[in-house]
Formats: C-alpha cells, structure tokens, sequence
C-alpha cells in the first residue's frame, strides 16, 4: 500500500462496480469500528489495534470506502437494498 500511494483509491472505484465486494469493504470497515468500540475502556489494546496490521488495513479500506461512496458513485436505490441485505447476511453468518 506504501508503494501504491492510490491504491485506496482504486479499490474505492473496483468497489463501486462490484456490489460484493462493495459489501465485503463496508463490512470489513464496520467490525473493525465495532472491534474498536468493544475496546472504549482499554486504551492499551486499542493502540495495539490502531498501530497494528488491522490498524494499517482498517484504514486502507475506510479509505477505499469512502471513495466506493464519494459523489459520482453508484448510488441507485436498488443497489443501496442489495447492499444491505447482503451486510446483514454476512453479519448473521460470521462467527460470534
């Protein structure tokens, strides 16, 4: 990613064209602030997150998905619904 300075960038744009990958990216995106907030209490092991490798890639993909629903994005009411119901679909199968 260091070497690849628009490489959130690009995978906001191939997100864009693929709603799977779009929901894997919010998803992704969503745990991880979950993960974050389950840990409010422990400012030790959010720093340990945050300066991780999950860290480096929470930021990365937060990154591509803001560019996946930056303006002039896909934004049609069909898409937004597919979206959804395949982020809760993988919610309900992930492991607790």
């Amino acid at each position: 990613a260091a070497q690849h300075t628009d490489l959130a960038r690009r995978m906001g744009e191939a997100a864009t064209r693929d709603p799977v990958a779009r929901a894997a990216l919010a998803g992704a995106v969503r745990r991880y602030d979950q993960l974050y907030a389950a840990l409010a209490a422990d400012k030790p092991a959010r720093d340990l997150l945050d300066e991780g490798p999950l860290g480096l890639a929470y930021r990365l993909f937060k990154e591509a998905d803001q560019a996946a629903a930056a303006p002039g994005a896909p934004d049609d009411d069909e898409l937004r619904r597919r979206l959804t119901d395949l982020a809760q679909r993988l919610d309900g199968a992930a492991p607790k």
